[in-house]
């Protein structure tokens, strides 16, 4: 679930709150598309490379992103909600995938410590990426398809050819220099 929280500083600390759920995607109501037709130029054709910088552009409204990743999570109650700050995407052969750059604000958090609609930052949060892909693209200075999620398949997973996935790694390291100095266990 998606949901643009109103920002208020109050005594020095950020407050969130809940303003109203929003649709990520979809070329009619969609924050991503929304916003990336304000990037496109005229001739803009695939394979188009794009950053939105979703935390700073919703800022100037004093407003946040919050995805909660496990709405309906009543077995294990617990809460894990995330910033979403910034999207990339590579537009090319009627697809786009996307890499989301997320701040995780309460991750796996019992549901008793902490009200969704109501909460302060946190001090501290965890960088998270996850990607999804969409079925649409760009040409023509417009965008073309329904910029959805695509329908169930036997392969739902993101598919990154080298372009694509070189442009991510790209995105990250200038990002998050530090992201792939973590060492593997």
């Amino acid at each position: 679930m998606y949901s643009l929280y109103g920002q208020i500083e109050l005594h020095g600390k950020l407050k969130l709150q809940v303003k109203k759920s929003i649709a990520l995607v979809g070329c009619n109501s969609g924050l991503i598309p929304e916003l990336l037709r304000t990037e496109l130029g005229d001739k803009q054709n695939e394979p188009f490379q794009w950053h939105l910088s979703i935390a700073q552009i919703l800022s100037k409204n004093k407003e946040s992103l919050i995805i909660d990743i496990k709405p309906k999570n009543k077995k294990e109650n617990f809460v894990f909600l995330c910033e979403l700050t910034d999207a990339f995407g590579f537009s090319s052969a009627g697809w786009t995938p996307v890499l989301l750059r997320l701040n995780g604000l309460f991750v796996d958090i019992p549901a008793g410590q902490i009200d969704k609609k109501e909460f302060e930052y946190p001090s501290s949060t965890q960088l998270i990426y996850t990607m999804l892909h969409l079925s649409g693209s760009v040409r023509d200075g417009h965008l073309a398809g329904l910029w959805n999620f695509p329908g169930p398949s036997p392969t739902n997973s993101v598919l990154l050819w080298p372009k694509p996935f070189s442009y991510f790694i790209k995105c990250i390291k200038e990002k998050d220099p530090g992201f792939f100095d973590t060492s593997v266990i």
